[in-house]
């Protein structure tokens, strides 16, 4: 996919905030920077999952659903998988269309009450940062749980509820649905900045439909041990050994919880 720096001063200024993003997070020439290291453990774990459960890509269909400007389908489409990106968004799309280089993939402008796929069509559906926007995130996951099918899996990622300083309360504080019509009105704010609540890596099973199952979850999105202060210990080492102990760490009870950005669960029908 086309770099950001590529793309710089060829674009129109609507573009810009999602421009200055990618400038920061995945095409920051700064490999040790923060918000690289968080966002690109998240792009990373998933796209391993994808290739460890279903390693020859070109019958493999993904969607990926509130893909934002789709760096997760980009990068799958060029190794060789059929993605289906999907957003609210129409800038987003816009954007997208405009990084793709080579694959095969579709962009489609939507929610999920709208999406044009035959049930049962996908290998794996991808739903990143989506389920803290939605008042009854159970409801949006077994919608998109019906274009999966049986046998494949739904990855879903979210915040970590349980991480020092999350600041929200967690999914088992509200989970009544009547507690939640007070969430009705801020679902979906402005570029998908509202967080409604957040998800502690055992709040993942309320969300599950009947007709799935978690057959593995933990932590991404790298920690806050990687910050501005830890900056300059960690360009001590080579970059891949940072990244690998990040994903360490991922696996280390209590350091994990406390202090990874991001869980994942992941979903078989």
């Amino acid at each position: 996919m086309r770099n950001s720096y590529q793309l710089e001063g060829q674009i129109e200024a609507k573009y810009d905030k999602i421009l200055n993003y990618d400038k920061q997070e995945i095409d920051n020439p700064d490999k040790y920077h923060p918000v690289r290291l968080l966002y690109l453990d998240r792009i990373r774990t998933i796209i391993s999952i994808i290739q460890r459960k279903f390693p020859e890509p070109g019958i493999i269909r993904i969607g990926d659903i509130a893909c934002a400007q789709g760096n997760i389908g980009l990068i799958l489409a060029e190794l060789g998988y059929q993605v289906f990106s999907v957003d609210i968004n129409p800038t987003f799309i816009e954007y997208s269309k405009m990084k793709y280089e080579k694959g095969k993939m579709e962009w489609m402008v939507g929610n999920i009450d709208c999406l044009d796929f035959p049930e049962n069509m996908l290998d794996v559906a991808i739903v990143g940062e989506l389920i803290e926007h939605c008042a009854y995130p159970e409801e949006v996951v077994e919608k998109i749980m019906r274009y999966v099918r049986p046998g494949g899996l739904l990855i879903l990622t979210t915040p970590n509820g349980a991480r020092i300083k999350a600041g929200l309360p967690t999914f088992s504080q509200v989970l009544s649905k009547e507690t939640r019509k007070l969430f009705e009105g801020r679902q979906f704010g402005p570029s998908g900045e509202d967080h409604l609540f957040l998800f502690k890596l055992g709040e993942v099973k309320y969300v599950v439909p009947s007709n799935a199952r978690i057959v593995e979850k933990g932590y991404l999105g790298s920690t806050i041990l990687v910050n501005k202060y830890s900056y300059h210990f960690l360009k001590l080492f080579p970059i891949r050994l940072v990244e690998s102990s990040i994903r360490t760490l991922s696996r280390v009870p209590v350091v994990n919880s406390k202090t990874f950005g991001n869980i994942y669960a992941i979903l078989v029908k």
